[in-house]
């Protein structure tokens, strides 16, 4: 730099830069980045400028101060952030976020420094203007608490004023005073008092009642203060450069506009289309207001400042609506604002404002304006295009604006599209149609113009709708009306999807050709439902055409399947329908031709028509036959239902069985052999309409003969096919099923032949001889022994033998057993699985019938010996297959039947019917367990027999117990068998734990034997509780001392038994509250410290010694409570006195502390306590 700028300030220099920066930027020479960067960069450079010169000054005061260790500087040093000010913003632009202050460390003194005498100045001069305003507000307080009601209008105006320039007086003397900041703070708060003042001058009348805030010329006075409070902010904004009074001015600019603009407007629209109309103007000329040399203060705010009135304005407009057609111009003007910023000034977002007011403004004016008040759905179909019309217009100028107004223009067509079909109810379908017409072509217009389909659907949805309005308006019928639309729709598939004849409506193809299909099924559908058959059939008609075209002309492949499938089947239903349009018109065709004959004649011609297409239309046949065949299907189904000879239903059914195996010779699919089983099936049962047979004999030859025909048809279809041969093989054995089950029926409830249940049984026995299939064999031999098991019982129904069923499961038992042992091993292996599942039923039987037991003496032995015969074997068989968990399911019905008939015995005899059963399951346990569980290879063996073992004892004890007699020896020997069961099943267990376990069980269980001993003798109640706790303490001390013993575990846990025992001792003495009580609980107290004390047990010594001092205190505790309260404070204060006198004794004989002492005595005790268990 040269001499003469180095004596320029760098604030001066500062200034400077930022100006010439912005010019540059103003006239597009620099980007925007660079006026950015370059601006932050100088800032930095400012800033370090401003370091340097801090510590030059800090390096002259450190040379004046040479004794002074610490550096001093003018304020105190501290980890600040430099006061960085706001970075320049964009003057064309938004503007951008100014880098973060930089943080700079500064060094932190050991001394606080010396304030300089420049500070001391301003110190005392900030002292003098606080004491002068508290002074001023001290002396407006008084005033205004005293004598202001006595002032009148013109002193307490002048007095609000004199605040003004009492302000501006204290700024001058700030600004002389070099005190910047605080001068500017005065002067902000007299300008602010400006406004007030003008304000008290017209509420108090002092310009007269024209200008006062009631009068008419209020306006006229807000302009007139406003614009003298504008000249003054104007120019105090352009001295100071302060942005405060540059928004001040901005605001008063806006409120004197607001009000010379009232002083002017005859009524609130009027205003309203002022305001609006100054803001368009001014959004038009605020290039040139910027560029403006005097308002270049202004320059950065302008743009927002306008933004925000708009705003604002546009939001008073909205809140203070009116009804009038004026309102409605003033939302259209007000939407040309919003519509203004986004063409000229490229402004996001405001294009859905205007979007919003527009549409608000224009339905405003249809509703209010008399001449399209009648023509609302055709004027508001009409706003919609005015945003297409804006789209097209924003096209080349802003694409992204453009794409708006279109989704604008869709959500208005949307809404629009509501309120007219809401019109509906008004009848004016004329109006409607061409509201339609016009949304359909705005729909149009967009596709065409945009090549997106999306916009077909629309367009053709509104413009078939307003064909069905046209309809309406005309008053056509609704066989004309859909007759229409049809022949619309067949045009439509025609031109523009089949021959597609206009190029231009190429996007409108894909759309044509569904929803047009869909429209004409619709149609279709609608007049079926009405029953108009001729219709229906020739739509159908007319779609199996437009599918054959299709499928010649349609290059699509979706389409050429579509009429793939299409073509036969709508040909097939018109055919069909047919059927109902002739049978009503001619009653002959009704009479003479049924409905199912009718359906097989169609699928005649079908499957022709298929065979005759074939050679040119070779995708035709397959659905062709398909068709053909179901429709053979349906007549073979409705034949019953019709009016036919029985010798022509056999005919239509063999017809259609030839049909079905023509299709699994052409498709060779193993599905297709369901119908020729089924229609086969059909053709068989229509025999017995042509004959009728009446005999008995050969009726049921013909329904138990029929299985086994089938059977044989299915060995004939084997050489050929192995599936048709499954097919039929299966459906022999499922109707043979049924004649099984109905034959069982119907021979028990007629008493017919029951010989002829052999024929079903035979198949099952052939089937199982002859199949090879593993599963096969298992199946029909154990439906086989089902059937067997029926034939059993019809032969005990047929010789009267009713009441004695339960042997009849026994005969099939033994049928069963005799064949099993004759057989080779893989037999028998398979025919044991039903045995022990039949044997197991016939347990049951045996448990659930009720005349169990009520036959002779020698029928109810003979019946208990061939149950137990059965159950061993069932249990025979499941150990030889080694199945033990199974054994659980015989062994309970043994236990329940055994029960059940010991119930009908004497107590001596039942009792010993159970004991012996008990006796023979316990020595199987021995035999085959020796534990409750038993490892095998892979899994776990659970000995069951001793769980029924125990619910032997269980029982016998219930027995004996709730008897109505009263037996007291085996009461005894019934309660000491359940410690008896356990112990023995103790002597054959190997495991040492479960042997505790039973040990453990016996021991707690002796209690009930002892209960049901000590219940034969009269106890007096004086001893019941301790005679029946007693007990208690000798189980629970063997079982903790002697079979678990675990040391401090079993120790604790005794520790807790023994005193809640002695609790319930001690709450039994105190309910009987005598002498014998507390001498008893004392005398078993005692015994409990002496045994405790002997065998060294802690449990019986600490709670013997408790029960005796609790016996002590209940029996004396009305004494402590006479005494004085004196009394229990001197003894406590000599314990508490002898207690410190023997500490500091200890202390001073053996020199320790008290602490050492406690410790001591602690470890004695606990080593004293160590040797009890």
């Amino acid at each position: 730099m040269t001499d003469s700028n180095d004596n320029i300030p760098i604030e001066k220099k500062r200034e400077i830069f930022h100006d010439e920066l912005k010019i540059l930027r103003e006239k597009r020479l620099i980007p925007k980045s660079d006026y950015i960067r370059l601006s932050s960069a100088y800032e930095r450079h400012y800033h370090q400028l401003l370091q340097q010169t801090a510590l030059m000054e800090k390096q002259e005061n450190k040379e004046e101060a040479p004794q002074s260790s610490t550096i001093e500087e003018p304020h105190n040093i501290q980890r600040t952030q430099e006061h960085v000010p706001k970075p320049i913003q964009d003057p064309v632009q938004t503007p951008m976020v100014s880098p973060e202050p930089r943080t700079v460390i500064q060094q932190q003194p050991i001394v606080k420094p010396a304030k300089t005498a420049e500070q001391i100045r301003e110190r005392n001069i900030t002292l003098v203007l606080v004491m002068g305003v508290i002074l001023l507000l001290f002396g407006g307080l008084i005033l205004a608490t005293s004598t202001w009601g006595a002032l009148n209008a013109i002193l307490k105006v002048f007095c609000i004023s004199m605040v003004s320039v009492f302000f501006c007086g204290m700024a001058f003397i700030a600004f002389k005073l070099k005190i910047k900041q605080t001068a500017f703070a005065f002067l902000t708060l007299a300008s602010l008092f400006i406004p007030i003042a003008i304000l008290s001058a017209s509420y108090y009348r002092i310009f007269g009642e024209y200008l006062s805030l009631q009068g008419e010329g209020r306006g006229l006075l807000g302009l007139i203060g406003g614009a003298i409070c504008l000249g003054i902010y104007f120019v105090i904004a352009k001295h100071f450069a302060s942005k405060l009074f540059t928004l001040l001015s901005l605001i008063t600019f806006a409120l004197a506009s607001i009000f010379g603009f009232t002083y002017v407007a005859p009524t609130t629209e009027t205003l309203f289309i002022l305001l609006v109309l100054f803001n368009l103007l001014f959004l038009w000329y605020l290039d040139r207001l910027k560029s403006h040399q005097q308002l270049i203060l202004f320059k950065p705010y302008l743009f927002y400042f306008i933004q925000f009135k708009i705003f604002v304005e546009a939001f008073v407009v909205f809140a203070l609506a009116s009804s009038t057609v004026l309102y409605s111009f003033t939302l259209l003007l007000t939407s040309l604002q919003f519509l203004l910023l986004t063409i000229k000034y490229n402004q996001k977002y405001y294009n859905f404002a205007f979007s919003i007011v527009f549409s608000y403004g224009y339905i405003h004016l249809v509703l209010k304006l008399a001449v399209l008040s009648d023509f609302t759905s055709i004027a508001f179909a009409v706003l919609p295009i005015v945003f297409i019309a804006l789209y097209l217009f924003m096209a080349k100028r802003n694409e992204e604006v453009s794409k708006s107004f279109v989704y604008t223009g869709v959500a208005g067509s949307v809404l629009v599209f509501a309120y007219v079909n809401a019109q509906v109810f008004g009848e004016g379908y004329a109006q409607i149609f061409f509201a339609l017409i016009l949304l359909s072509a705005q729909y149009v217009f967009l596709a065409v113009q945009t090549k997106k389909v999306v916009f077909t659907y629309p367009a053709i949805v509104l413009f078939n709708l307003s064909l069905v309005y046209l309809g309406w308006a005309f008053g056509w019928t609704f066989k004309l009306h859909s007759s229409f639309l049809f022949a619309i729709q067949i045009l439509l598939y025609l031109g523009l999807f089949v021959y597609n004849f206009a190029k231009t409506m190429e996007v409108f193809r894909t759309s044509i050709g569904i929803f047009s299909s869909s429209v004409m099924l619709f149609l279709t559908y609608i007049n079926l439902v009405n029953g108009d058959w001729l219709i229906v059939s020739l739509f159908l008609a007319a779609i199996s055409g437009l599918l054959f075209f299709s499928h010649n002309k349609v290059i699509e492949k979706w389409m050429k399947d579509i009429s793939t499938y299409g073509f036969p089947l709508s040909l097939a239903a018109s055919l069909l329908i047919l059927y109902l349009y002739i049978s009503e018109t001619s009653r002959w065709y009704d009479l003479t031709i049924p409905l199912s004959l009718h359906v097989m004649i169609v699928a005649s011609l079908l499957i022709g028509l298929g065979y005759f297409l074939q050679k040119s239309y070779k995708g035709f046949f397959n659905i062709f036959f398909i068709t053909g065949q179901v429709l053979s299907m349906v007549s073979f189904m409705t034949l019953y239902f019709g009016t036919l000879q029985a010798y022509l239903i056999t005919a239509l059914m063999v017809v259609s069985t030839a049909i079905q195996v023509l299709s699994v010779y052409l498709y060779r699919h193993h599905l297709l052999w369901i119908p020729v089983v089924y229609t086969s099936s059909g053709v068989y049962a229509s025999i017995w309409a042509i004959f009728k047979f009446e005999n008995e004999y050969i009726w049921m030859s013909y329904l138990f003969l029929g299985p086994l025909l089938f059977y044989a048809l299915s060995v004939y279809v084997g050489k050929y096919s192995k599936i048709g041969r499954n097919y039929f093989f299966w459906f022999s054995h499922l109707s043979n099923l049924l004649v099984a089950t109905l034959g069982y029926l119907y021979i028990s409830m007629t008493g017919a032949n029951l010989y002829f249940y052999l024929i079903p049984l035979s198949l099952y026995a052939i089937s199982a001889v002859k199949t090879t299939v593993v599963w096969e064999r298992f199946t029909f031999t154990y439906v086989g022994f089902t059937a067997l098991q029926l034939q059993v019982l019809l032969v005990f129904q047929k010789y009267g033998l009713t009441n004695y069923l339960i042997f009849a499961f026994t005969t099939t038992a033994a049928l069963i057993t005799i064949l099993w042992s004759r057989v080779n091993p893989e037999w028998k292996r398979m025919i044991e699985y039903y045995l022990l599942v039949f044997l197991n039923l016939t347990l049951l039987v045996y448990l659930s019938d009720w005349n169990m037991f009520h036959f002779s003496s020698n029928l109810n032995v003979l019946s208990v010996m061939l149950f137990t015969i059965q159950a061993a074997f069932a249990i025979y068989l499941m150990m030889k297959r080694k199945w033990e968990h199974s054994i659980a399911v015989p062994l309970l019905l043994a236990f329940l039947f055994y029960v059940r008939y010991a119930s009908e015995l004497s107590i001596f005899a039942g009792t010993m019917l159970l004991f012996v059963a008990l006796c023979v399951v316990t020595w199987m346990s021995k035999m085959f367990f020796h534990g409750m569980v038993r490892k095998e290879e892979s899994h776990l063996m659970i000995d069951v027999y001793r769980i029924v073992g125990f619910l032997y004892v269980v029982t016998i004890n219930w027995r004996i117990f709730t008897n109505a007699d009263s037996y007291p020896a085996l009461e005894i020997i019934a309660a000491c068998l359940v410690s008896g069961y356990l112990l023995v099943i103790r002597a054959f267990t190997l495991d040492r734990l479960e042997k505790k376990i039973y040990l453990t069980a016996a021991v707690v269980l002796s209690l009930y034997p002892y209960y049901v001993i000590i219940d034969q003798f009269n106890i007096p109640n004086l001893v019941t509780t301790e005679v029946t706790i007693l007990p208690l303490f000798i189980i629970s001390t063997i079982l903790l001392r002697k079979v678990f013993d675990y040391g401090n575990m079993t120790q604790t846990i005794e520790l807790v038994i023994v005193p809640l025992l002695f609790l319930v001792l001690i709450i039994d003495a105190l309910q009987g509250n005598t002498v014998n009580d507390a001498l008893i609980i004392g005398t078993l107290a005692l015994v409990a410290i002496i045994f405790g004390f002997i065998m060294k047990y802690k449990s019986y010594f600490l709670a013997g010694t408790g029960t005796i001092l609790l016996n002590i205190y209940m029996n004396t505790k009305h004494l402590w409570g006479n005494l004085p309260w004196w009394f229990y404070l001197i003894i406590g204060g000599i314990v508490l006195i002898a207690l410190a006198s023997f500490f500091e004794w200890k202390k001073q004989k053996e020199n320790t502390t008290s602490k050492k002492i406690f410790e001591r005595n602690k470890e004695k005790i606990q080593k004293w306590f160590e040797r009890w268990r």
